[in-house]
């Protein structure tokens, strides 16, 4: 018996923690999952930023999605999460968030803070983003089509590539408008401040993308060259898709007197590119995505018709 105690003691810290919270009387609770196991400590701290961040947005998360879960997790049993180093995701189909204290915890205290407060906001906003739940439920569907030889091509890799930059173009929006929205939710800078710095950044993250794919798309490089370029590739995709699309989002807002958070979360993410491409020209820049009229840095179109070129 007394080994059974002491065994069950050593254990209990893989038993996951679960809270329940009554956000004052606005008529929703918000629910706390902790499976972080080694970062309980951590986890404490977690839970405060959650809750003041439900406290602050009460009458959004009441009018929009209602009772939350929260789902803390650390380094076990996301293997395919943390090789994207993703801090937050949420579930398609469910008012879930998942936070990863792996990616979130730092030793300074008041970034760290920061960094969690907006990593909630950004997946919160996910959640209320319809169309981002569209894209969570279809995204395995489009996955499958995408891979089918009959619609593209036999080239495994090639299709992997086509389906990274479709997944890219699409996220723009999406993600990008998470990142200003959690962004301004810590930040009193003006937008006028921070609008240059972005841009420069994504300049060069366009510029970056765009030299790997001359890269691939060239006869000269070899095959043996091709394939860690993919990987590199699809890495900066899968990243750069934040820092872009939130660029994209503060340039349209700046530039078009009626564009704001809450017409782009109505705007489609390939109109949205188009509202971005015509508000940059009207700034005088040129754009550093467009859709296909070969303007920007990265060009949609383009793109796929030099994948569609390169399987034949």
């Amino acid at each position: 018996m007394e080994l059974n105690k002491l065994w069950a003691e050593k254990m209990s810290w893989l038993i996951p923690e679960v809270e329940e919270h009554d956000i004052w009387d606005h008529g929703f609770k918000i629910r706390i999952v902790d499976k972080s196991s080694g970062f309980r400590e951590f986890s404490k701290e977690v839970k405060k930023v959650i809750l003041a961040v439900c406290r602050r947005e009460n009458h959004f998360i009441k009018d929009k999605l209602g009772d939350l879960n929260f789902i803390l997790v650390g380094s076990t049993g996301i293997r395919r999460v943390l090789s994207r180093k993703a801090r937050g995701w949420v579930r398609a189909g469910k008012k879930n968030i998942y936070l990863n204290l792996n990616q979130l915890i730092t030793d300074n205290k008041k970034e760290q803070d920061k960094e969690i407060y907006k990593t909630v906001v950004h997946e919160i906003f996910h959640l209320n983003d319809d169309y981002q739940s569209k894209v969570l439920l279809k995204k395995q569907a489009l996955g499958k089509r995408v891979r089918k030889p009959s619609i593209i091509s036999k080239n495994r890799k090639a299709r992997n590539v086509r389906e990274a930059i479709q997944f890219f173009f699409h996220g723009l929006r999406i993600e990008g408008l998470a990142e200003a929205i959690a962004y301004y939710s810590t930040n009193i800078s003006s937008r006028e401040g921070r609008i240059e710095a972005l841009h420069l950044k994504a300049k060069s993250e366009a510029s970056k993308i765009n030299d790997l794919l001359l890269s691939y798309f060239s006869n000269e490089t070899p095959r043996a060259m091709k394939k860690k370029l993919i990987k590199v590739l699809k890495e900066e995709l899968r990243d750069y898709k934040y820092s872009i699309g939130e660029y994209m989002c503060v340039r349209i807002t700046s530039t078009e007197k009626n564009e704001n958070t809450s017409t782009l979360i109505k705007t489609k993410p390939l109109k949205f590119i188009r509202k971005y491409e015509a508000a940059e020209i009207k700034s005088g820049n040129k754009p550093v995505v467009s859709l296909n009229s070969k303007r920007g840095i990265l060009d949609y179109n383009n793109i796929l018709v030099k994948l569609s070129l390169l399987n034949k």
